[in-house]
């Protein structure tokens, strides 16, 4: 699959090339493919977090956000920014990821 244009994405427009040179092709199969995890699969994971970039539209992500919302070892965090929460609050998603160790 062709990259998407950062634009798509709601990426803030000071960043958008930075962010376009460095997209590649992506394999269909990485969206048709599940996840595979040793040790007991999910269950085994003890902290489940879903974070989502809240800041953009159409996102087809806030479905999967409202699916972990609510469940058991599941907790979500929206972050008002696009796509590409590393690029648009790399702060704010370190705090969250450190705050998972």
């Amino acid at each position: 699959m062709a990259p998407i244009p950062a634009e798509v994405f709601n990426i803030a427009e000071a960043n958008r090339a930075w962010v376009n040179r460095r997209c590649v092709p992506q394999a269909l199969a990485t969206f048709e493919m599940p996840v595979l995890l040793s040790g007991g699969g999910l269950e085994s994971v003890g902290t489940r977090v879903y974070v989502l970039a809240d800041g953009w539209d159409p996102s087809p992500f806030r479905h999967f956000a409202k699916q972990c919302e609510g469940r058991a070892g599941w907790s979500v965090v929206k972050l008002p920014c696009s796509h590409d929460v590393m690029v648009d609050m790399p702060r704010e998603l370190a705090d969250v990821l450190a705050g998972l160790a």
